[in-house]
């Protein structure tokens, strides 16, 4: 699909082009608009020249202007016909869903590269400290891996708030590792915290939409995912199961790199942990954490 094919190659764009990839997606992202458009008209609406959208359209890797223009008109009426409608059957609700889960998990396998995931399960092999961040729902999405490194007894932090993620990032260390999470890559908060935690020479993983944003262009692994929206009549709900199929990922790996010692480390954790509930249990409400 289109967006999948400006997140293989948003490097690779220049600025121009940049600005034709997000005339695009903003016009056709909808899924409201269908008309095909010349390559000249393109050019006119953005101030370009029409040869840069021809080689805009190369640079993207379709052997025409026209097969771009197809599949970005088909990528709108997908949009278009996932919708979900207040009068549809359950099941057609859930087909629709079912397609949509199963789309971004495919685009989010060609967009990340083998080595980006590898060399972020190796920074957080290396880390002492890891911070998940990420505000409103995408707080909840990392705060599932925050859990598992925890349970596994890694020195994991997930705040929720400004103050208390910028505090951490603040003391941050060379090899800490900061996992960030938004959606549009925009976030002021998601943005500052990567900010901080680089000047403090921490590593920073972010896990993104496809199109090009601050946050990925300031972390060290830029894991991308293709996120499709369930439109309704007046609410969009974004489609998460890209970032908790990254997260799951990292998650697997890195507990495949590190079997053994985690599986000592868990054991030793959870001997800790039953230590203090045991006598916990014996002091009962006089005793206290």
């Amino acid at each position: 699909m289109f967006s999948s094919q400006i997140a293989k190659n948003k490097e690779r764009l220049t600025g121009s082009e940049q600005v034709i990839a997000n005339y695009l997606i903003k016009k056709y992202g909808s899924g409201k608009d269908n008309k095909m458009m010349s390559s000249e008209q393109i050019a006119r609406n953005v101030g370009v020249g029409q040869a840069t959208v021809i080689r805009f359209s190369q640079k993207l890797e379709y052997p025409s202007f026209k097969s771009m223009m197809l599949d970005l008109i088909n990528e709108s009426f997908y949009f278009g016909e996932t919708s979900i409608h207040n009068d549809e059957e359950v099941r057609s609700t859930i087909s629709k869903l079912q397609y949509q889960y199963e789309q971004s998990i495919k685009e989010v396998v060609n967009i990340n590269s083998d080595d980006s995931i590898n060399l972020a399960v190796k920074y957080l092999e290396k880390a002492g400290t890891i911070l998940c961040f990420g505000t409103r729902s995408s707080n909840a999405i990392v705060s599932l891996m925050h859990y598992r490194l925890l349970e596994i007894g890694m020195n994991t932090l997930c705040p929720h708030d400004l103050t208390s993620a910028s505090s951490i990032a603040h003391n941050m260390k060379e090899n800490d590792v900061a996992l960030i999470l938004s959606v549009s890559g925009e976030s002021p908060e998601a943005v500052k915290i990567a900010n901080i935690a680089k000047k403090h020479h921490a590593r920073v993983i972010s896990i993104t939409g496809s199109i090009e944003n601050h946050l990925s262009s300031l972390s060290d692994i830029a894991l991308k995912c293709a996120e499709y929206n369930v439109h309704t009549n007046r609410f969009n709900l974004v489609n998460r199961s890209s970032e908790l199929f990254l997260l799951d990922l990292l998650f697997i790996r890195f507990w495949r790199d590190n079997e053994e010692e985690l599986i000592e480390n868990c054991n030793e954790f959870s001997e800790e942990t039953s230590e203090i509930l045991s006598v916990n249990m014996k002091f009962g409400d006089s005793y206290r954490l």
